[in-house]
């Protein structure tokens, strides 16, 4: 007879977790990690302090060790699961302990490594030196009190309803019918966020179950209620009676979202109230362009724009046509933020508001003045970075996607100014040399559907009407250059086309001039293309501006969704 054996894995465990702590800020990270444990899906937590030692939030981890030399993780779906339960943020932590290097990577429902791979018991990350590493430069903890912070904002630790629950669930007062006319109401709320808008819950209720909603009184001719989160793991009713509400108390819940007084006359469609609730908040996302971001060429249009807007932040040498993208992950994780915290620590006003750093205003100094960026081991330089005219999360998202798919060199998509701009009239088109102009937009344009398509379905959008996604309907895009229009910008010319027979490929596009016209609207909805006869359900015309303003490509996806939401919701979008 033996007793038990150690499992085999129990020395690299060991190992892994003496490097981790050895890499650690033990200043600012406190590390409370359970080896040789049965625990499932993570392997304890980390506490974040500040200079005061003061908790200012915590993380849960699981560690793992991988091979010498090795860079990726073979990660089970599982984890990504529980990070969608978790009342906290999730981390793995990666360590070779032959190297002595660590890399994290916070897990999360909408990470681009897991898109398409749910069903499937593990999915590959890739880490990247500059931006997922554990070393002295302490930008890792920069990060992660962002992460938290984020966190904090979307989700509390304290249920709505507590002790109180048993009298919030007397609904006596309340009449029959009114109660189903609540019932209908969330449920309307929760169908769509669940089903439509998956991506939309994930950005701003993380944790959270369902929505319920309080009914906090109801009379002849008003209702008042409001709406409140159900995190993962609490106790409490979709529908509910409270004793009183915020607005006049000034008592607020930490679970609230909303409290609303209304009329009953507008209550008296449920469903429809429900619907005004989400698209209300899935038009704000849209507006600002926070829908993580999928596809290769979008990503790749992306970067580019930013990087041609805020070169001096990222140390990068601007106008090149190709970029590596280790060294676009050093500029984005590692340069931008040592350049903003040495400008910080000089006591620069370029705050924004609070902690949030204007990046507009950081480039247009760092054009006049000369800064050494700055390693931020032993201190903490807390801010988030916000720019009023680019959507800067698109820019990091489209940095991720490109990593966790391997992407290692990136090629512009759409061409840079080739002419200098003359004495009079400059046009944001105005500097393109006219076959410049024309195979950037046919670039953009050819790849459209495709990256409409993968940005759609990593985001879990339902629009089962899109002509875009429909393989019964054909697109068909006429540019039209600068100097061929009625008024002196480009245009552009959308026809969907009938195409059950498959006689049209998906999608085909043209360059119009008044000379040569492809499609022959004359006799609409009849159309003509290249001598055949075709039904057109829709045909539109509208000016091409955008392609030569920032993000090219995300605008014109974003106009793309615009009309498909539209479509399908009734949603009326502006600044799209």
């Amino acid at each position: 007879m033996e007793p038990k054996s150690y499992p085999q894995t129990d020395s690299a465990e060991q190992d892994s977790k003496a490097v981790l702590e050895s890499l650690i800020d033990s200043q600012f990270v406190k590390l409370y990690i359970e080896t040789r444990s049965t625990h499932p899906n993570i392997d304890g937590t980390i506490e974040l302090v500040n200079e005061n030692r003061v908790p200012i939030g915590k993380l849960d981890i699981q560690l793992r060790s991988i091979p010498k030399g090795q860079t990726s993780f073979s990660c089970e779906t599982s984890l990504a699961a529980y990070s969608k339960v978790s009342t906290l943020p999730v981390l793995l932590i990666c360590v070779d302990s032959k190297n002595n290097c660590v890399y994290w990577k916070h897990i999360k429902p909408d990470m681009p490594e897991l898109r398409g791979k749910e069903e499937q018991k593990s999915f590959t990350i890739y880490f990247s030196q500059a931006s997922d590493n554990i070393d002295q430069a302490g930008i890792y903890i920069n990060k992660w009190i962002e992460i938290v912070r984020n966190y904090q904002k979307c989700i509390e630790q304290y249920p709505i309803v507590g002790s109180e629950l048993a009298k919030k669930l007397d609904l006596k007062d309340i009449e029959p019918a009114e109660r189903e006319l609540f019932q209908r109401f969330i449920d309307t709320i929760n169908n769509l966020l669940d089903n439509d808008f998956i991506a939309v819950k994930e950005l701003i209720f993380p944790g959270v179950w369902k929505l319920g909603v309080g009914i906090i009184s109801s009379d002849q001719h008003h209702i008042q209620y409001q709406i409140y989160r159900i995190p993962y793991k609490e106790p409490s009713p979709l529908v509910c009676k409270l004793s009183r509400g915020i607005l006049f108390t000034r008592q607020w819940s930490p679970n609230a979202i909303t409290e609303t007084i209304t009329s009953k006359q507008t209550f008296i469609d449920p469903i429809k109230a429900g619907k005004e609730f989400v698209l209300e908040k899935v038009r704000k996302i849209i507006e600002v362009r926070l829908l993580p971001i999928y596809g290769y060429h979008l990503s790749v249009d992306t970067l580019f724009s930013f990087i041609d807007q805020y070169h001096p932040a990222l140390g990068i040498v601007p106008g090149q046509d190709h970029y590596l993208v280790k060294d676009l992950s050093y500029a984005l994780n590692q340069h931008l933020i040592k350049v903003c915290a040495a400008i910080l620590g000089k006591g620069t006003p370029l705050l924004s508001s609070g902690v949030t750093v204007d990046l507009d205003k950081i480039s247009y100094y760092l054009k006049q003045n000369k800064v050494e960026p700055i390693d931020l081991g032993g201190s903490i330089f807390n801010f988030a970075i916000s720019s009023e005219n680019f959507p800067i999360r698109a820019a990091f998202d489209s940095l991720k996607y490109l990593v966790a798919n391997e992407i290692t060199e990136i090629d512009r998509i759409f061409g840079r100014r080739d002419l200098p701009f003359g004495p009079g009239k400059n046009w944001i088109w105005s500097g393109y040399s006219s076959q410049n102009e024309i195979n950037s937009v046919i670039r953009v344009l050819e790849h459209s559907i495709e990256e409409y398509t993968a940005f759609v379905d990593g985001n879990h959008l339902k629009l089962p009407s899109s002509p875009y996604l429909d393989p019964n309907t054909a697109i068909i895009y006429e540019y039209e250059p600068v100097g061929t229009t009625t008024f002196e910008g480009p245009g552009l010319r959308e026809h969907l086309i009938d195409n059950k027979l498959h006689k049209l490929p998906k999608l085909s596009v043209f360059i119009r001039d008044r000379e040569q016209h492809q499609v022959d609207t004359s006799k609409f909805p009849n159309v003509e293309v290249e001598g055949n006869i075709y039904q057109s359900p829709s045909s539109a015309s509208m000016i091409a501006s955008f392609f030569f303003n920032r993000t090219p490509f995300l605008n014109l996806i974003y106009k793309m969704l615009s009309r498909d939401l539209s479509q399908h919701y009734g949603m009326t979008l502006i600044h799209v």
